[in-house]
């Protein structure tokens, strides 16, 4: 902070008010060490009272809604995460089974704001203040019959925000009934609470407490084992409010024909998906087509079948891809069916009804061409199109800015139009690419469809076995970006390539990437 001493030193009289005038208006605007507070308004003017229809439904449970939670604990094999010791030796404690959420009386128009407060079987309680509960909820940006497809793809993904320890973004309030000493440290390393919209199940949420536990760091040092200090402390699901997940999705899509006997039913609204028309020109306009050669295809190169990011290695052990072991390459994919872990029963992973995926196509796509968007913000800003002669349906992600891909480290891009990444409360990255979905301009927003090259109609990337993109630079110097098409669980790559842009297009990039760092 700077003090009027100090500016009093450089700054010539007549000049000091307005000088000071000015800091103070930006550090208002700005709040504080924080860029951008989501659940908070730019001053205390634009709060309002909650929508009537919210109101009216809490007044009906006294201001408090309340929900039953399920803790599987140790039964359930597929957590998204290491576990903390403490869970691990199911003692008593941060088993939570009830939740509540009590409404604000005052919040910016759109939000709904509420006090959550997470109770486990002591009475220990985890308590996360005014988190905005739409920000949870899909938003659709479509138009037409493209809204089914878009609907279902951000319904049934993983939306969540993350709290922080560090910034008093949650707060452990210990009951003191059958406390340990195990008990207490494990309280004492809460580090990360997260609150998802869960992608298994429409209206199934989950709440995550995550510990920072530096217990085996010594060991990990001297092994071969990733170092990643984060461990599930406390992981259970609930469902949301009925009456209130349907008010909040129909105030935050007011174009949206909500029907819940399809929009809540994974079958009925899958196939109604079928019918959107998915038209490009809607998300973009297209420039120049840069040339791109394929320098590598996994599956030609007898690339070995293993996970592009080494700190998910545990994942392998969960047994989601359960016949995992058959497949040593990429091209081993193509030669028999692949069984995956089906979520069945109330939204869990079931490995008992796998779900069967054959990957014939994945060595047909041979074909990557790299198009530049118009944009007034750079010149960066790509549409790639994965393709193959043989194949009936191509893959298009789009709204890209290739300045802002690192080396070796892979963005996460999922399907639909500007999803709501899973992010953190305050200062959420501001980029297209780890990007604020409430912030962003409708210019810039990202899309990714699978489409039939045919008809233009929207094919389920779920239905195909892939649920996500990773890309990235392998090697920035020599031009040339890597791509992985990653499977229905999230875990294992089905498809990479490596490709080799023009010096034309990377000399663009570096030049944006210093502007950006200006």
């Amino acid at each position: 902070m700077i003090s009027s001493k100090l500016l009093a030193t450089f700054i010539p009289h007549p000049s000091r008010l307005r000088v000071l005038a000015l800091l103070l208006a930006l550090a208002t605007v700005s709040g504080g060490c924080y860029t951008h507070r989501w659940t908070t308004p730019q001053g205390e003017a634009g709060l309002a009272p909650p929508p009537s229809e919210i109101a009216a439904l809490f007044a009906q449970h006294q201001g408090v809604i309340k929900i039953d939670m399920v803790d599987p604990r140790l039964t359930y094999a597929f957590d998204p995460g290491e576990i903390d010791a403490f869970r691990l030796s199911d003692q008593p404690g941060l088993h939570f089974d009830r939740v509540q959420m009590t409404l604000r009386e005052r919040m910016a128009p759109g939000q709904v704001v509420v006090d959550f407060t997470f109770t486990d079987e002591l009475g220990n309680q985890i308590r996360v203040p005014e988190v905005d509960i739409m920000r949870l909820l899909p938003r659709i940006d479509t138009k037409g019959s493209a809204q089914y497809a878009e609907y279902l793809l951000e319904e049934y993904e993983r939306t969540g925000v993350t709290f922080r320890h560090e910034h008093s973004e949650f707060a452990v309030v210990a009951s003191g009934k059958d406390e340990t000493p195990a008990l207490r440290d494990a309280l004492g390393r809460a580090y990360r609470v997260g609150i998802f919209n869960n992608c298994l199940d429409p209206g199934k949420w989950e709440f995550i407490l995550t510990s920072e536990d530096y217990s085996d760091f010594e060991q990990r040092l001297d092994s071969d084992t990733y170092l990643d200090q984060n461990r599930i402390l406390g992981h259970s699901w609930f469902y949301m409010h009925p009456d209130l997940y349907q008010l909040m999705l129909a105030m935050k899509n007011p174009g949206f024909e909500f029907d819940p006997r399809i929009a809540l039913d994974y079958m009925a609204l899958a196939e109604k998906a079928k019918t959107s028309q998915i038209d490009f020109n809607e998300f973009r306009t297209l420039g120049k087509t840069h040339r791109a050669k394929i320098v590598e295809l996994g599956y030609k190169s007898n690339r070995p079948l293993v996970e592009p990011i080494g700190e998910q290695y545990y994942k392998f052990g969960l047994n989601l891809f359960m016949n995992r072991d058959n497949y040593a390459t990429y091209a081993d994919l193509i030669k028999a069916p692949v069984y995956l872990a089906q979520f069945m029963d109330r939204g869990y992973y079931n490995p008992e009804q796998p779900k069967v995926y054959n990957y014939w196509f994945t060595d047909r796509l041979n074909e990557i061409r790299v198009s530049s968007i118009d944009q007034p913000d750079s010149d960066c800003y790509v549409e790639i199109e994965i393709d193959g002669a043989e194949v009936p349906y191509k893959l298009t992600f789009g709204n890209l800015d290739l300045a802002l891909l690192n080396e070796q480290s892979y963005a996460s891009l999922r399907f639909g139009v500007n999803p709501y990444p899973i992010s953190r409360r305050h200062s959420p990255v501001m980029n297209t690419i780890e990007y604020d979905s409430d912030t962003i301009p409708d210019r810039l927003k990202p899309y990714m469809f699978f489409t039939n090259k045919e008809t233009g109609l929207f094919e389920n990337n779920i239905d195909l076995g892939v649920e996500m993109v990773y890309i990235g630079w392998d090697d920035f110097d020599n031009n040339i970006l890597e791509i992985y098409l990653v499977s229905y669980e999230r875990i294992t790559p089905v498809w990479v390539a490596k490709v080799k842009l023009t010096n034309e297009m990377t000399d663009r990039i570096r030049v944006r990437r210093n502007l950006y760092t200006y």
